[in-house]
C-alpha cells in the first residue's frame, strides 16, 4: 500500500516539489482578494443625475466691491444647509467655494448660520488684488454641479 500523502509531497524527477493543496489555497485566496479589491475600487458612489439643491446667492462682497482681510462672504440659500460630520451639507450635496478657480471647502467653524437661510463664511486671507468668487454645490465625490451655483462675483482685496 502506498502512502498518498508521501507521494504528493515527494520530489519530482527534475528535483522540484509539487504544489501542495495548502499552497494552492493560499494562491486562490490571494487572487480572490485582489479581484475583490479591484472590484470595490472601481465602484463609484451612485448619485442621481437630478438637479442640485436650491440656488446660492452671494450678498457680500457685492459685485465690484473692495474688501479688507479676512475675506467674509455672506450668502443665502433656501436649501436646508446644516453642519454634519461630513461638513456643511444640504441633503447629499455640500458647499464649495471657487476663489479664482481654486476650490475651497468650509471647516466646521468657518460658517455661521445667521438665520432665515442666510450664512456668513469667513475665509482666511486671500491675496491683495482682484478676485472672483462663486459658490457651488458638490456631490459626495466632490464633483461640482452647475445647478444652484451662485453668479460669479468680482471684487478687490486691499
Amino acid at each position: 500500500m502506498t502512502n498518498s500523502y508521501a507521494t504528493a509531497r515527494a520530489p519530482r524527477p527534475d528535483g522540484s516539489k509539487p504544489l501542495t493543496p495548502k499552497l494552492l489555497g493560499i494562491l486562490v485566496a490571494g487572487a480572490l482578494l485582489i479581484a475583490v479589491s479591484l472590484w470595490i475600487g472601481d465602484r463609484r458612489v451612485a448619485v442621481p443625475a437630478s438637479t442640485g439643491p436650491a440656488g446660492l446667492v452671494v450678498d457680500r462682497p457685492a459685485q465690484g466691491a473692495t474688501v479688507a482681510q479676512p475675506l467674509v462672504v455672506e450668502f443665502a440659500t433656501p436649501a436646508p444647509l446644516r453642519l454634519t460630520p461630513a461638513g456643511w451639507q444640504a441633503g447629499t450635496y455640500h458647499l464649495h467655494a471657487l476663489v479664482d478657480g481654486a476650490e475651497r471647502m468650509p471647516g466646521a467653524n468657518d460658517i455661521t448660520d445667521l438665520g432665515g437661510g442666510r450664512f456668513r463664511w469667513t475665509f482666511g486671507t486671500v491675496g491683495v488684488g482682484p478676485h472672483e468668487l462663486r459658490l457651488v454645490w458638490a456631490r459626495p465625490d466632490h464633483r461640482s454641479v452647475p445647478e444652484g451655483a451662485s453668479d460669479v462675483v468680482a471684487f478687490q482685496v486691499k
